[in-house]
């Protein structure tokens, strides 16, 4: 079967299954297409996007070449419950094609389950499983090393929360297990095969009605197994204060910062000690009108090039809902990354417009510009970006 031919028997196999949904749904235009099995709710779902991007593999300006690039995503979500607990599993696929590039072409697959465990009114757990088919494209990586690598990853995410929303303290205890595998270009990417395992303690003191202040301690364990990069497995530990806040209905978010220590086993490379800081706030002055904006100061793994990347990043998001509708955005968002111990700096400035006209309230269509610039002391890394692109998604 042609690639044409199998992007077309997804979407008309899925819109087969967003007529049936429609047909079934609780609510012709409340509610999202449903299709019901038994104890279970399937919700059918789709996104369609055709962008045309100038510079799709982030290479230097002078070597620039642009593409069009067309990205079907079927997907399904089942949901059920029993008692006061939920169960759902999610499989979703973005199939890639772009214009001229067939090499570059890709298939993705994400399946998610999620068990939310309601043990009383104080404790709940949530246990949600992850297996997922992926890749980067060129360019993408810190290291452009031409081509596009492809790999698995096999994840586990859980919380355990223990106090009521309202009361006066809450503990949440976080852990994650994430093993990443590249599939291919062995020679380039065996280094880069990791196991990260995650686990965090945060305890919660209501201060006000709707505001809490709290305290988290967390340590990441990084993982190499290739004799090329086992030098780079260490632990990131992490000691943090922050408010989370709903106050009125203008201001909403979280702000947490503190001391962040990333040191590695061998002791060859250096140990980084420094701030670190992640927050979101959202500001509304009108009903129709909201500001959401995001800051973060962290470490990331550089996968080869130096010893680790410190990035900061900064964004804001206007958006306008000229009616039930139409949404419009206006965006900006910098981020720095800095390579420790190779010397390169990276500076990346995004500007974007976008608009949504939602169709059904399940139903939106949308229409999205961006541009990108990067400058960076390596030559080889600065490029510069436009995308265009118009979509049409379901929303579950």
């Amino acid at each position: 079967m042609s690639k044409k031919s199998m992007i077309v028997k997804y979407a008309a196999g899925y819109a087969c299954l967003l007529a049936v949904g429609m047909a079934h749904a609780v609510s012709e235009d409340s509610a999202a297409p449903v299709v019901r099995l038994g104890g279970m709710d399937a919700y059918p779902g789709i996104s369609v996007v055709e962008k045309n991007d100038s510079n799709p593999f982030r290479l230097p300006n002078a070597t620039a070449t642009s593409s069009n690039v067309t990205i079907l995503s079927p997907s399904v979500l089942l949901q059920g419950k029993k008692g006061a607990d939920e169960y759902t599993v999610a499989y979703r696929a973005d199939v890639g094609r772009f214009s001229g590039f067939s090499a570059d072409n890709y298939v993705d697959q994400n399946f998610q389950g999620s068990a939310n465990l309601n043990f009383n009114a104080s404790a709940s757990l949530r246990i949600a499983p992850e297996y997922k088919l992926g890749h980067d494209d060129r360019g993408a990586l810190p290291v452009n090393n031409g081509l596009r690598n492809d790999w698995k990853s096999t994840g586990l995410v859980s919380a355990f929360k223990y106090g009521a929303e309202g009361s006066q303290g809450r503990i949440v205890l976080d852990g994650s297990y994430l093993d990443r595998q590249y599939q291919n270009n062995p020679t380039l990417t065996k280094g880069m095969n990791r196991k990260t395992t995650d686990v965090a303690a945060s305890f919660y003191y209501r201060v006000l009605p709707k505001t809490s202040l709290f305290v988290q301690v967390g340590n990441a364990r990084i993982a190499y197994a290739d004799p090329v990069s086992v030098n780079y497995t260490g632990n990131e530990q992490r000691y943090m204060a922050g408010v989370t806040w709903d106050a009125t209905a203008q201001t909403s978010g979280t702000f947490k910062i503190g001391q962040l220590q990333k040191k590695f086993d061998t002791g060859v490379r250096p140990t980084f000690k420094g701030s670190s800081w992640e927050g979101n706030v959202r500001w509304s002055p009108l009903q129709v009108a909201r500001v959401d904006l995001t800051s973060s100061r962290k470490t990331s793994e550089s996968l080869g090039l130096g010893n680790y990347i410190l990035s900061s990043s900064n964004a804001a998001d206007f958006a306008y809902d000229l009616s039930e509708q139409t949404t419009l955005h206006a965006n900006v968002a910098k981020a720095s990354d800095n390579f420790s111990g190779s010397g390169r700096v990276d500076n990346t400035t995004t500007y974007g417009l976008k608009g949504d006209y939602r169709i059904r309230k399940w139903l939106v269509g949308g229409v999205e510009y961006s541009d990108a610039n990067r400058t960076s002391t390596d030559t080889n890394s600065l490029f510069k970006r436009k995308i265009f692109s118009v979509s049409l998604r379901s929303e579950l």
